[in-house]
């Protein structure tokens, strides 16, 4: 018994804390910060120290036709970011990045993105042509010293009216719905 009422305040001291996340999130490293307002134009693009964390929705992705995540993702999904130069490469990021503006609009047509329609169609706008965002993310961001290939990788987040798009415990700018429906997309 002693166990489990230690289990339960150490859930609650997390909880306080804001330690905890909604099932099917995670905290995920955040290369990029890509600030908008509400008709999606990007104010300002910041590259984040390598501790920054954000809350994402958790999928595990392998196969030859990966899935995008929900608003929060890598560069090759985001921006159409291609691995290499090589025009394969550049085909699979068209490909990545046509799924994530799919999933996008997948959400937009949920009953429950009404409380967060602003909040995605932002984001929708900012990411709808690629190039530019890569030339906006190129004209703030200092070249890696490696040189741009392997940013594909990098991990980009969202804000839009200073608000994060996910937020765990809903005190800043509750996502509610985009998390019910993230949650039932991975249940199905």
């Amino acid at each position: 018994m002693t166990l489990l009422a230690d289990l339960y305040r150490l859930g609650e001291r997390l909880e306080a804390g804001g330690q905890l996340h909604p099932e099917g999130f995670e905290n995920a490293p955040c290369h990029l910060m890509v600030h908008l307002i509400g008709d999606g134009t990007i104010t300002s693009v910041v590259q984040t120290d390598k501790n920054t964390r954000r809350l994402r929705p958790r999928l595990k992705r392998s196969g030859s036709k990966p899935p995008p995540l929900l608003v929060s993702d890598k560069l090759l999904y985001v921006a159409a970011w291609p691995k290499t130069i090589k025009p394969e490469d550049g085909d699979k990021a068209a490909a990545r990045h046509a799924d994530y503006l799919a999933l996008i609009d997948q959400a937009l047509e949920t009953p429950e993105a009404i409380a967060d329609w602003a909040a995605l169609t932002a984001i929708r706008a900012a990411v709808a042509d690629p190039a530019r965002l890569q030339a906006v993310i190129r004209a703030a961001v200092d070249e890696p010293s490696k040189g741009w290939e392997g940013c594909s990788e990098w991990n980009v987040d969202f804000t839009v009216d200073h608000q994060p798009v996910f937020d765990p415990h809903g005190v800043v700018a509750p996502m509610l719905s985009l998390t019910a429906f993230w949650t039932q997309r991975q249940a199905s």
